[in-house]
């Protein structure tokens, strides 16, 4: 193939990706939410919760369950099982870009012109909520933990120094210009969020509640979906949300502190819970699988079962320090089928390496592999920051907070 023919193929490509509406092409097969960044469930490993991500503006999706992730091409390849050629002439047919199909053509009916307003941004939303409803009232932020188990003598002040609670806190976002009181609102706790090492706040989780305070929200939308209980407000991403014990304060650790990491805001207390912590020791909630165990390094495109090995590109949250190191890995991890065959209607497993040397073989990566996986991952990546570390688990099928509650 000449220069020419590539420079041609290339921008027939790159047209393709400019123009195709991937929020349109997914939404044929995964029932999308609203919105610039509409979420769903994944079709490629049987998701039960809204784990797959769709970003029109950048074109891309991908899933935080499973780590599929690209563009609407890719999708057609993997979901419908087509070559990359198939895949792209399919697109062009149902975009009218190959000269021969028109597009579709939608005609409705023209309603007046209505000037639009956009939502606030997270971080607006984030600040908004901190600043002017959050109050520090532990006694309330311990009435939502110990419905969660976690015993109340974990629960000291100087532990709470970043968590806050809200009488009334906004669910969505509120139009620019307009007051975010007009928009629904729950109780809620307000975890702040901070980036090590220097523990500077970056955002804020929030976590919505019943009106009881000792459970999450559960509220519908009109249209029948459910509101969101947790949200992640500004550019949080590498941060975790603090715990301090005494000797410790709300923005620096104390260099020998015990320090119990775990994903979640109740999988760090109630693994210290656990652990029998003392008053000097610290919790750092990550927020995510990817903050807490990194991403694998992958070997002939699987994931090498046998060794994992942390990618140096995809490094977790880990930093040097003096005092025993703990990682809670919550062992309720989903399975991981790999994508949905639509033809069989069976998943098609996940590339694997079972032993060293052996061949790629693709199956499902099931809940105990996935903890043992994120254990070794995280053990790695804190022992080379200079950390003394080990990783523990409940029982299978259990997250810690599980364990906790049935303990008590």
């Amino acid at each position: 193939m000449t220069q020419e023919h590539d420079d041609a193929f290339r921008d027939r490509i790159e047209r393709l990706r400019d123009r195709v509406d991937i929020a349109g092409v997914i939404s044929k097969v995964v029932t999308l939410g609203r919105g610039e960044k509409p979420r769903g469930k994944c079709p490629f490993h049987g998701s039960k919760s809204d784990s797959f991500a769709v970003d029109k503006k950048k074109g891309r999706a991908i899933c935080w369950g499973c780590n599929w992730t690209g563009d609407a091409i890719k999708f057609v390849m993997d979901y419908y099982g087509r070559a990359f050629m198939d895949a792209v002439e399919l697109l062009e047919s149902d975009h009218g870009l190959d000269g021969q199909t028109a597009a579709p053509v939608h005609r409705e009916k023209q309603a007046a012109p209505r000037r639009e307003r956009e939502a606030v941004d997270s971080l607006t939303m984030g600040r908004w909520i901190w600043k002017h409803v959050a109050i520090v009232d532990p006694a309330k932020v311990r009435i939502y933990f110990i419905g969660r188990g976690v015993p109340a003598e974990l629960l000291s002040d100087d532990r709470l120094a970043n968590i806050r609670f809200a009488k009334a806190a906004p669910i969505v976002a509120w139009e620019e210009g307009r007051s975010p009181r007009k928009v629904p609102q729950a109780p809620a706790i307000v975890a702040l969020v901070r980036r090590p090492p220097d523990w500077t706040p970056c955002g804020v989780h929030v976590t919505y509640l019943e009106a009881s305070l000792a459970a999450k929200m559960d509220r519908a939308r009109q249209d029948g979906s459910k509101y969101p209980a947790r949200k992640m407000l500004g550019p949080v991403g590498g941060g975790a949300v603090l715990y301090p014990g005494a000797g410790s304060s709300a923005d620096a650790i104390a260099f020998d502190a015990p320090l119990f990491v775990g994903e979640g805001n109740e999988t760090v207390l109630s693994g210290m819970a656990i652990a029998g912590a003392d008053a000097t020791a610290c919790g750092v909630a990550t927020l995510s699988l990817d903050n807490l165990q990194g991403r694998p390094l992958m070997r002939r495109q699987a994931l090498p079962l046998y060794d994992p090995q942390p990618d140096p590109d995809g490094r977790p949250l880990a930093f040097r320090h003096g005092g025993a190191v703990v990682g809670l890995i919550d062992a309720d991890m989903k399975p991981l089928r790999g994508p949905l065959d639509p033809l069989s209607g069976f998943h098609r497993g996940m590339p694997v390496i079972e032993r060293k040397g052996g061949p790629v073989v693709h199956r499902t990566i099931s809940s105990a592999e996935r903890t043992a996986v994120c254990g070794a991952l995280f053990t790695q990546a804190w022992r080379a920051a200079g950390s003394r570390a080990r990783s523990v688990r409940p029982r299978m099928g259990q997250d810690f907070n599980d364990a906790v509650r049935g303990r008590t």
